[in-house]
């Protein structure tokens, strides 16, 4: 069996990829590559008259090599895609540029949308959908979703202890991973409504270029001050975050990291202001897989509110000192993380996402059928 991957993940226009390809040791080949529909299928882009996506060539070749059904696609989907909600409904359709119809049919459409976009009509193809938690009406509707636990994660991590200095002792540092457009509003508002009587805050933002001014060029009152960090490497990111009170993130990889870390965060990935339509959040399905995760292992429902709160901006000043200067919610919210080693509301057998994902490579390579027939069997199981 061949294993085929990217060597470096694809991302933006998809530019050149590299490829790594093992050496030839049986009858069959797996491929892993991320999100399917967009970087390599051809039965639904062509549809829509898009052309293959990068990985395309590269597998049309091997499938030419090693026969049409002895070829595993593993296809690493965008993290907590498999969360179900309206917004995120609504937000497929918008992106597809596809709105919905006096006749509200909008859930078809959706549906249509997201099977496209992930090409769920390739038979031969696993989709493994990292999130936190499963839920069941997404799998129901999606039945090719497979959710995973996410992937890289320590399983035998070291635990690092949570504490809060008495206030007035220090100023709060607050490292803020800020990738969205709306994020220097954000922050101006967050601090507007701050009480005059509280401990200087810093914050030092970590940001995309583009958004360095308007961070800079912030008016903010006595007792706040800002760092814009100039680029870091991963290495200093990590030691800035754990030396840090709190940690604001947005998106999947920077959530994954701050709960590797152990280190009290909240979570904002921006918001959507449109004429007409009401102050949105911007897909927060990230945060919503997480929240039901906690829920499941207990998590205080005031520390859940809090987070979804100031993801929705909503309740934010509130929020953010309750979250640096109260001991007990920054205990409350990393709590799974010193009790399970991998603490995700997923079954056993899915919930180490690097663990089923090696699992499912052994089993294809002893496999006696070709890649539907494994595919099949697999969903099966789920």
């Amino acid at each position: 069996m061949i294993p085929v991957e990217p060597e470096a993940l694809p991302s933006g226009d998809f530019p050149a990829i590299p490829w790594s390809r093992g050496p030839r040791r049986g009858d069959r080949a797996v491929v892993l590559v991320t999100w399917w529909g967009v970087s390599g299928d051809r039965t639904s882009r062509a549809v829509d008259g898009i052309p293959p996506g990068p990985y395309a060539a590269a597998v049309a070749q091997l499938r030419k090599e090693f026969g049409e059904d002895k070829v595993l696609i593993i296809s690493l989907e965008e993290f907590a895609a498999c969360q179900d909600s309206a917004t995120s409904r609504r937000e497929v359709l918008r992106q597809a540029g596809r709105r919905s119809s006096p006749d509200n049919d909008w859930q078809r459409r959706y549906r249509d949308a997201y099977r496209s976009a992930r090409g769920a009509e390739e038979r031969s193809v696993l989709h493994l959908f990292g999130t936190f938690a499963e839920e069941r009406g997404a799998r129901r509707e999606f039945p090719f979703m497979i959710p995973v636990g996410p992937f890289g994660w320590p399983t035998q991590a070291s635990l690092r202890k949570t504490e809060v200095a008495p206030p007035g002792h220090k100023k709060f540092l607050v490292a803020w991973y800020a990738t969205s457009e709306s994020a220097p509003l954000f922050l101006r508002k967050l601090v507007e409504d701050l009480p005059a009587n509280r401990d200087p805050i810093e914050f030092e933002v970590r940001t995309e270029k583009e958004l360095e001014d308007a961070f800079r060029k912030l008016r903010l009152p006595e007792g706040i001050t800002l760092r814009v960090l100039p680029r870091l490497p991963l290495q200093a990111w990590e030691r800035k975050v754990r030396d840090s009170d709190l940690v604001i993130v947005g998106g999947s990889q920077s959530l994954v990291d701050v709960l590797r870390l152990r280190v009290p965060f909240l979570y904002f990935n921006g918001f959507l202001e449109s004429p007409g339509e009401p102050t949105r959040a911007f897909r927060r399905e990230k945060l919503r897989s997480l929240v039901i995760a906690w829920k499941a292992r207990g998590v205080s429902g005031r520390v859940l509110r809090d987070l979804s709160d100031f993801a929705d901006a909503r309740r934010t000043s509130t929020v953010l000192l309750r979250a640096l200067g109260d001991a007990e919610w920054r205990r409350e919210e990393l709590a799974p993380l010193s009790t399970e080693a991998v603490p995700w509301a997923l079954p056993a057998a899915r919930r180490d996402g690097d663990t089923y994902l090696r699992r499912i490579v052994e089993r294809w390579s002893r496999y006696p059928e070709g890649a539907r027939s494994f595919v099949e069997q697999v969903r099966r199981e789920v």
